[in-house]
């Protein structure tokens, strides 16, 4: 089996999908959700985030093609003013797979040797809200309970239902 580097197997698990660009002016419609009028935006939602909260968020990278990122859990730093709009800071929390998942590195002689994502040390996040957006779904004080998680996936955007299949899973939910 090939073994891939740490750097090229934290690109391989970056999991994002394509969403349509904004035309100024219309609604930016993504998995039936309006983001222009969006609850879960980080500036103007209902959910604030303050330094050392563990939260659950979406990125939003506008670019050529505008990208949504895979929901993850990360713990709030800092935000700081930058130019006309402010730059955020985080670190994500590890996720399973970084202590699981064997990749190889060299050594200065060129020998490999193997090892694990979660051997490295974790990075500073950082995000200018300019283009870009962040959207939070859950904001707590601690490490918040799978059932917890498990509410706030469901109203990210990646998982997000039609109407009628949110009322389904409600109902399974419920009844036995």
């Amino acid at each position: 089996m090939k073994r891939f580097s740490v750097e090229d197997t934290i690109a391989w698990k970056e999991k994002s999908m394509q969403i349509p660009e904004y035309e100024h002016g219309s609604p930016w419609i993504v998995n039936g959700r309006d983001l222009v009028q969006n609850e879960y935006d980080f500036l103007q939602g209902d959910i604030k985030v303050k330094a050392g909260q563990h939260f659950l968020y979406e990125t939003i990278k506008d670019g050529a093609v505008p990208h949504l990122s895979y929901p993850k859990l990360g713990i709030y730093l800092n935000d700081l003013p930058c130019d006309q709009t402010i730059e955020l800071e985080w670190f994500d929390i590890r996720r399973t797979w970084e202590y699981r998942l064997p990749c190889v590195n060299l050594l200065r002689d060129g020998k490999e040797f193997e090892t694990y994502v979660s051997d490295y040390p974790s990075e500073i996040k950082r995000l200018i809200l300019w283009d870009d957006t962040m959207l939070v779904y859950g904001a707590w004080n601690g490490k918040p309970s799978w059932t917890e998680l498990r509410r706030a996936y469901e109203k990210t955007l990646w998982f997000a239902l039609d109407d009628q299949a949110k009322r389904e899973r409600t109902l399974s939910s419920i009844l036995p």
